[in-house]
């Protein structure tokens, strides 16, 4: 095979691999080059206007008016496949490509030195290539061996660009900037300048197209390798991002490299073997590091998104439930808070900004919109000293602030593992406002209980002495009945009983207020044997004939008031018996031992207890039966609530009413309780 043969290969290869489009992404219609395919419309891409210098071999305009250059195929070669309508905006040098980017009357520039000076005008994308910068002086004058040899010298640059800026540097160096690239042959060739400066190929292919070659010495002073890169607008993130994509891509391809060569290197032999497989070997390494980097890469950059969406995620929940939250350094300097916190606290926000510290924010009055603006200052200033040396301490604070619109924030302030300190406010306002509205609905219950227990017993004094005057005078007149010798039909019998009846059933209910009402008076506790007292309490129960009470075998010794015991426990097996529907019956009190306390019960087999009955049972004046046909005053079971709740004990109901089955559950304490020992009586029906 001749070498003219290898050579025309081996331009066809390349030459499909710069017009081949990039793997996934759809070719741009605007890549056709014959005369039958129709312009694209913006509807069919992202329209972007680029601008480039007159800076050939990279880019110039052509007699035809039309962008040219190896900087303007490649950026076809980059943006064209991923669907961007490409306007070029030709400009004479760097300094005019700045200016209009910093106007916006482009989106992008053709790629230029990175420097620090033209980051203030855009963001640079990944590196495309590298510039070389070199100093040329006319063939036959003394080289430029070192920049002392610039000493003098009146040196040609293009306005703006990086050699402008390099050869500025340079002490004793004469610059002369220069409208573009293109213009500098004229006065090199004349002697206006004594040397250029300028990027090796751009120089070398300027000279070559205009015959110059021979007259030109190139010096070896190379003044600067710079990277370059497309610099694009800052608000062009898109943009900038399929750059960087396209540029990845095109260099891991070889398209770049491929294209470079074909503007700027002169034809060279085919590949030996040797070289060939180096070249393969060394591709097949940079491949492997690529993927490799790449790998790492792409991990990074999946947990940071990650933890980005966290973070995000958790900044929305925080602004949604209006919970504030701020972060300060090791130093106590806020580095982050967010948009609740500046809605809670917007008179915080101008101290964040200039940089304050957690001492001069909490120092600020707690209440910073009401009165307490007027705080001592040297107690603020007190008060934050402390809160702030136990924060270093690695304690933490609370403390409550009212915003400007009745809100009331609890804030906790405490050190983090990672040594730097977050303060949380969350909104308690509602909750503040129901434990005020409880405190006052437990202020307001606590009074009425008073003024009924005040009017229970003084309605059951007021009702005593009458009512005894009653019986005095209903005894009386049975008396003189007696001793007239009256003999009184039945049916006068039957109300002078009914009369009787009443004036007992008054008694009963007199003695039960004034037990009921002083049932919330304090009396000392004591430990008694509760076997020595039942026989007393059965007794006194005044139960029918035919009734029978079992009781338990043995009894612990109990801690608690033995008369409201005694009292607790005959209301019970009276109650029984007065509710029963049967002339027989069987009433069984039973203990069991538990933790610290015995749980008695009271069992009858009468007809039992409804269930909507079960639940009021043990409120004041309700009665399962009229009061004309045996039932009580309805005091007795709430008495016995009360009697127990003051020990500390709980009352419950169980009841069957079909298997006949009713039992009163209620517990006593067997040892003596500290006075830290507060319990609350939770009654129970089942």
């Amino acid at each position: 095979m001749s070498q003219r043969f290898q050579r025309a290969l081996r331009n066809a290869v390349l030459a499909f691999a710069i017009l081949m489009p990039m793997h996934g992404h759809p070719q741009s219609q605007s890549s056709c080059n014959t005369e039958d395919c129709a312009a694209p419309s913006e509807a069919d891409g992202t329209k972007v206007r680029i601008g480039y210098t007159q800076f050939a071999p990279y880019s110039w305009t052509s007699s035809a008016g039309i962008a040219e250059g190896y900087t303007v195929e490649l950026i076809r070669l980059l943006l064209e496949p991923l669907g961007y309508i490409i306007q070029f905006v030709p400009h004479d040098n760097p300094a005019q490509l700045l200016e209009s980017l910093d106007a916006g009357l482009i989106d992008a520039t053709t790629p230029l030195s990175v420097n620090a000076q033209r980051e203030v005008f855009g963001e640079f994308t990944d590196t495309i290539h590298t510039f070389s910068f070199v100093v040329f002086v006319p063939k036959g004058s003394p080289p430029v061996l070192s920049l002392s040899d610039l000493d003098g010298v009146r040196v040609g640059v293009s306005a703006g660009s990086q050699g402008n800026r390099l050869i500025e540097a340079v002490d004793g160096a004469i610059t002369v900037p220069l409208a573009s690239t293109n213009e500098m042959l004229l006065p090199f060739l004349t002697g206006e300048v004594e040397a250029i400066l300028g990027p090796e190929a751009s120089l070398l292919y300027n000279f070559r197209r205009a015959g110059l070659g021979s007259r030109v010495g190139e010096s070896p002073l190379a003044l600067s390798q710079s990277a370059a890169g497309f610099l694009t607008d800052r608000s062009q993130n898109k943009l900038r991002e399929d750059f960087n994509r396209a540029i990845w891509n095109a260099q891991s391809k070889g398209h770049v490299k491929a294209l470079y060569d074909d503007w700027f290197r002169p034809e060279q032999d085919p590949f030996t073997y040797r070289e060939s497989l180096a070249a393969f070997l060394a591709g097949g390494a940079i491949l492997l590091v690529l993927l490799y980097w790449f790998w790492l890469h792409y991990g990074v950059r999946k947990r940071a998104q990650a933890a980005t969406n966290r973070a995000n995620l958790l900044h929305e929940v925080l602004n949604a439930t209006g919970a504030t939250l701020m972060i300060a350094d090791k130093e106590m300097r806020p580095v982050w808070w967010n948009d609740a916190y500046v809605k809670n606290y917007p008179r915080h926000l101008p101290l964040l900004q200039k940089g304050t510290n957690l001492k001069e924010l909490i120092a600020r009055p707690l209440r910073a919109y009401s009165a307490a603006e007027d705080q001592d200052l040297e107690e603020s200033e007190a008060m934050a000293d402390q809160q702030i040396a136990e924060l270093r301490a690695g304690g933490e604070t609370t403390s409550v602030t009212v915003t400007s619109d009745g809100r009331t924030l609890k804030t906790r302030s405490a050190l983090l593992p990672s040594g730097q300190f977050g303060i949380i406010a969350t909104d308690v306002t509602a909750l503040t406002t129901a434990h005020e509205e409880l405190k006052a609905n437990s202020d307001r219950l606590r009074d009425a209980n008073r003024q009924l227990s005040e009017f229970s017993h003084v309605a059951a004094h007021d009702l005593a002495g009458p009512l005894r005057n009653i019986r005095n005078l209903h005894k009386w007149i049975l008396e003189d009945i007696g001793n007239l010798d009256i003999k009184l039909d039945g049916e006068t019998i039957e109300n002078f009983e009914l009369i009787d009846r009443l004036i007992e059933r008054q008694s009963v209910l007199i003695a039960d207020l004034l037990a009921y009402s002083s049932s919330d008076e304090k009396n000392s506790a004591r430990e008694f044997d509760p076997a020595s007292r039942l026989e007393s309490i059965i007794d006194l129960s005044n139960l029918p004939a035919g009734f029978v009470v079992t009781k338990p075998m043995a009894l612990p010794t109990l801690f608690a008031d033995p008369v409201g015991f005694d009292i607790v426990l005959r209301n019970l097996i009276s109650n029984a018996a007065k509710h029963h529907d049967r002339r027989h019956g069987v009433i069984a009190i039973g203990c069991e031992v538990g933790s610290g306390e015995a749980n008695f019960s009271v069992t009858d087999d009468g007809p039992g207890i409804e269930v909507p009955y079960l639940e009021t049972i043990f409120q004041p004046f309700r009665t399962l039966k009229s009061r004309d046909h045996g039932g009580g005053t309805g005091l007795g079971l709430s008495f016995v609530a009360r009697t127990v709740a003051r020990w500390g004990g709980r009352v419950n109901v169980v009841s069957d009413p079909k298997a006949r089955n009713t039992t009163f559950y209620f517990t006593v304490p067997i040892h003596q309780l500290s006075a830290d020992d507060v319990k609350v009586v939770r009654l129970h029906a089942g």
